[in-house]
């Protein structure tokens, strides 16, 4: 039920306590109001005096207007008013009317106080109750998947269910999903009219849409940036929350959003959430908008082939926070983005063009950092073909990209694949005499692939490598750290305590003055250090440490990271020093789960804590 229908439900109920009667006055033309006011004047209605339908239009307005200032109850309902001056104008002043309004608009208070009921969506729950009175037979799995498609508005909701109960014999919830999935919703005949209402009301969902997008002056400049805004915004990944950040980045990478002559952002925001076409979200946490998944559909379908700029400028805008994010290596800043950048990239590499392979590209660094080594191998695997097709195979970015991708096959425990991606990317980069820091990146990877499995002599090589590029490129945090931590992880398993102690208390300081100790890699520092610690037999040390470094981890990352499960690991090992079996056992069984549901079976990691279980008796 709309709100329209809500109001017309509203007046069959409550009509009857209105001695002077209920009037309908449709305000979707404000050039039409004052006929429809005069209407309530005819014979049928108010039936003011013999002679009424034969006076001017405004003396017919001026008797109904003086009417309704007598002391009669009467309810006049104003149907899609969006306007705080066609409301102070038409409304009476005094009287005994009682005035309904239904519109897209939410700030009334110019107005004075107004109380608001706001018609939000359906929750799923209630949308599986009105399509379960259409559809009996029909799952709750498929009527909630009708349900996601049409965003639990309720006018679609009744619509689909209307039309599948019509046509039960030719089409099912599985087809009918099939074809909103294929295409626009709103085009299909479902949410075209096709049902009665009481007042003949308009139920093309559409249509609906057009009456607010059609208020925005195309000549008007704060209407042309709430244009722009809601078309960046209909780039998106249909009705999820869009970060207050991300709209303000795609904002700032328009340059006619920004001229001079428009309005603010925020009053162009203010004014599609006055229109009902954008919801604004102000929880603390997480500030931001959202746009209904079929106004998206509604925005896409109305502009077409512009829709390309636009989509252009979101791409931007998201490759840029991404890149930026990965750079500093905190997963937990793009959680709210994720859904959008994974929307983008997929619909990008549709068209298999160099910005998709950027997206692709971050998009599976941050899968990566989140310990999503499967979905981070997919989007590699994608960026590289792109780059292979877009640049050839002795290229820098092509080189870039498989060395990333060499880098999360050796997480997803692929150690040959592996090896052969970054062997590969390096002869690429050192033929084609790139930037020395991407080679120490390359060497940093490649170092690390060997030290796992216990290449010692290779893996100092490729550190010692690394470290001395980065010193000459007067590199800072991330990639400094990274080569003091793995130079250090090589002395701990030679057995040079002290230059190891020293190495990753230099990586701690540089991460420290970078970004403070509430972050995933200075955790992960903890945790090296922690295994130094554990092999001089200072358990309790160590348990000191890996707490801190949990306690990070579990907000930062999560508790099924694999970074997590590596500090898991390490308490186990703290409680088997101190013979505490059975605690023990609780953090190996949990530090094996994680790994193997990240790295596979055979990875290192996993091995590691599956045979601690077996020296224990546990396996």
């Amino acid at each position: 039920m709309g709100k329209t229908q809500l109001a017309v439900q509203f007046a069959y109920s409550y009509g009857r306590f209105f001695e002077g009667g209920v009037f309908w006055i449709a305000c979707s033309d404000p050039q039409t109001v004052a006929a429809e006011i005069a209407a309530c004047g005819l014979r049928n209605a108010l039936a003011l005096s013999p002679h009424f339908a034969d006076a001017p239009l405004d003396e017919q307005v001026r008797q109904v207007l003086a009417e309704w200032e007598q002391p009669i109850p009467r309810l006049l309902i104003f149907d899609n008013c969006e306007s705080v001056e066609l409301l102070t104008r038409w409304r009476p002043q005094r009287g005994g009317c009682r005035v309904l309004i239904t519109s897209r608009r939410h700030d009334w208070s110019a107005v004075g106080r107004l109380p608001v009921l706001a018609l939000a969506v359906l929750q799923r729950a209630e949308s599986l109750e009105l399509l379960h009175k259409h559809l009996v037979d029909a799952s709750d799995a498929q009527l909630a998947d009708i349900a996601h498609e049409l965003g639990d508005l309720p006018l679609a909701i009744h619509l689909a269910g209307s039309y599948l109960a019509r046509y039960r014999h030719v089409i099912d919830a599985t087809h009918y999903l099939a074809i909103l999935r294929e295409r626009s919703p709103l085009i299909h005949q479902s949410l075209q009219n096709g049902v009665l209402t009481p007042t003949e009301h308009d139920t093309h969902v559409a249509r609906t849409f057009a009456l607010s997008y059609d208020q925005l002056d195309k000549e008007e400049p704060a209407a042309q940036l709430a244009l722009r805004v809601l078309h960046c915004a209909a780039c998106l990944a249909p009705g999820a929350p869009i970060p207050e950040p991300l709209m303000q980045g795609m904002i700032n990478g328009d340059d006619a959003m920004l001229h001079p002559a428009l309005t603010t952002p925020i009053k162009a925001v203010r004014q599609l959430n006055d229109l009902g076409l954008i919801e604004i979200e102000l929880q603390r946490s997480r500030r931001g908008l959202r746009l209904h998944r079929l106004v998206a559909a509604y925005t896409r379908d109305r502009i077409g082939a512009q829709l390309a700029r636009p989509r252009a400028i979101a791409e931007r805008a998201l490759y840029a926070e991404a890149e930026r994010i990965n750079t500093r290596r905190e997963p937990a800043a793009l959680r709210d983005w994720q859904i959008h950048l994974r929307f983008l990239a997929d619909d990008a590499l549709l068209r298999g063009d160099a910005s998709a392979a950027e997206l692709a590209y971050v998009l599976a660094e941050h899968l990566y950092q989140t310990g999503d080594y499967r979905g981070s191998e997919h989007y590699h695997e994608q960026a590289l073909a792109i780059c292979r097709r877009q640049y050839g195979t002795r290229h820098p970015l092509t080189a870039r990209v498989l060395a990333e991708y060499g880098k999360t096959l050796l997480y997803g425990g692929a150690d040959e694949t592996a090896q052969q991606a970054l062997a590969e990317a390096l002869a690429i980069q050192r033929h084609m005499h790139v930037e020395p820091l991407a080679i120490a990146t390359t060497l940093n990877h490649l170092g690390y692939l060997h030290q796992i499995h216990g290449r010692l002599a290779a893996a100092r090589l490729c550190h010692e490598e690394a470290l001395a590029l980065r010193r000459a490129e007067h590199a800072s945090h991330p990639e400094l750290v990274d080569s003091l931590s793995n130079m250090a992880y090589i002395d701990f398993k030679e057995r040079h305590f002290a230059q190891a102690h020293a190495l990753l208390e230099q990586a701690y300081a540089v991460q420290l003055q970078a970004t403070g100790d509430d972050h995933p890699e200075a955790a992960r520092i903890l945790t090296n250090w922690s295994e130094l610690l554990l092999a001089q037999e200072r358990a309790l040390d160590a348990a000191r440490v890996l707490n801190r470094a949990l306690e990070t981890q579990k907000r930062q990352l999560g508790e099924e990271h694999p970074e997590t499960g590596r500090t898991i690991l390490g308490l186990g090992e703290v409680q088997r020093l101190l013979g505490n079996r059975d605690r023990a056992i609780q953090y190996y069984e949990q530090a094996l789960r994680i790994f193997g549901a990240n790295h596979g079976d055979e990875h290192p990691r996993t091995l590691r804590a599956r045979q601690r279980l077996t020296e224990m008796g546990a396996a």
